[in-house]
């Protein structure tokens, strides 16, 4: 426990520390710029996590697959498919990206104007999946120390050159904050891809064709899952723009990013608990010990969980703001929602291990389909409240039928010590 402990401490702290920088990247922005052009940029930053996000199923295959490998050659060739398939996503990303944005802009956020940033968030997010390749080989190796380093250094990049437009002032401006952004992160994506192309990879002209069908057949569930497990806690920052205006947006805008403190916290958790769940289904002896390490762990964020609670509409007017007073509530109705859902975070991954990432897909569809139609009931009525109330729910029900769902298959794989 004392290791597992210590793994996730120095994930977190490193994860910690780069939501800590883009929590106060979103600081400075909604600071100067005002909830409005906040509200514009929140919507490029969330399209560009997204597409940041998307891909890392090639890498959460990489992991899969490499830390049951026998050598060092069999590694290579899973993280030659990983970075192959990754290629192929970015092309696909970068084609669409023009006509995406329009249905985007026009059909679905109802604001036309935000077209150019829509585009500039798609092409960021791709070139910045390329550092979590790197991430992703040190994670495997569970050298989480590096890990850590690797996965805050985009937002550390950030940080610094906001910083340096605070000084020169007249430079800041919501056009040039997302020119920083898009800039940064093809810089990032860029050296990644050599530094993987001169240490590791040297070409891909040679792709096994039996590795790259083991990858993409794990990938495909996990990257289904990757997209609604990343759009759900965007979904309703996605929704909002429709019905309310940039102002409220920005108010909800700056709630959410108290949540990510939590959304820190439950990542780090999938961080250290992947190459763990890959043993843990080994024998009674070790599933009991990730069970107690992972109920332990949900124990010890949810105190903090109900700290955040008490404090958050006191913090957030402080923080962001006077103008920002209605946050703090939003915040307290959402983390109903998270104390729940910690608990079912350190399991997610054995769904992968037990060769069972179609079932974890068809969860994150149905808590999609849930969150759905209660956003389109609920916002038209409550404003952003009810955006609030819809997320909670939904975090809450889907919590537990997944759990419920893990451990009737953890019974039909005869997996029978997990359960008892």
């Amino acid at each position: 426990m004392f290791r597992t402990f210590k793994d996730y401490l120095i994930v977190l702290f490193g994860t910690a520390f780069s939501r800590g920088l883009s929590f106060l990247n979103s600081v400075i922005v909604a600071r100067i710029l005002g909830p409005e052009d906040f509200g514009r940029f929140s919507i490029f930053f969330i399209v560009s996590v997204l597409t940041w996000i998307f891909p890392q199923a090639f890498d959460t295959s990489y992991v899969r697959f490499a830390k049951t490998s026998n050598s060092h050659a069999e590694k290579d060739k899973f993280l030659r498919s990983s970075i192959f398939l990754k290629l192929l996503y970015g092309v696909f990303v970068a084609v669409i990206s023009y006509p995406l944005a329009m249905v985007l802009a026009t059909h679905v956020f109802h604001k036309p104007e935000i077209k150019g940033i829509l585009i500039f968030g798609l092409l960021s997010g791709v070139f910045q999946s390329f550092l979590m390749s790197i991430a992703s080989i040190f994670q495997e190796k569970e050298n989480f120390t590096i890990f850590a380093f690797v996965y805050s250094f985009y937002t550390g990049l950030i940080f610094v050159l906001l910083l340096v437009m605070v000084v020169m002032q007249r430079h800041f401006s919501l056009a040039n904050v997302v020119l920083v952004y898009f800039a940064s992160s093809v810089c990032v994506g860029v050296i990644s891809l050599g530094t993987l192309f001169v240490k590791k990879l040297k070409t891909f002209m040679f792709v096994n064709k039996e590795f790259l069908s083991k990858t993409f057949s794990l990938s495909k569930w996990a990257f289904g899952t990757n997209i609604l497990s990343s759009l759900f806690p965007r979904l309703d920052t996605l929704f909002l723009p429709r019905f309310v205006e940039f102002g409220l947006l920005g108010i909800y805008s700056a709630a959410q990013q108290i949540i990510m403190v939590i959304s820190v916290m439950t990542g780090s958790i999938s961080s250290t608990f992947l190459p763990k769940a890959c043993r843990a289904v080994e024998s009674a002896k070790q599933f009991a010990a990730f069970r107690r390490e992972s109920l332990w762990l949900a124990g010890v964020i949810n105190l903090l969980v109900a700290i955040l609670f008490i404090l958050a509409p006191i913090l957030l007017p402080f923080i962001f703001g006077a103008q920002y007073q209605l946050a703090g509530r939003i915040t307290q109705i959402l983390l109903v929602g998270w104390f729940v859902s910690i608990f079912y975070f350190p399991f997610a991954g054995i769904f992968y291990v037990i060769d069972e990432a179609p079932t974890r897909f068809w969860l994150e569809v149905a808590r999609f389909g849930l969150a759905v139609p209660l956003l389109l009931f609920c916002i038209p009525r409550w404003g952003i409240m009810g955006a609030a109330i819809a997320v909670s729910t939904t975090l809450i029900v889907n919590t537990v039928l997944s759990l419920v769902i893990l451990r009737a298959q953890l019974k039909i794989k005869k997996k029978w010590y997990a359960i008892n």
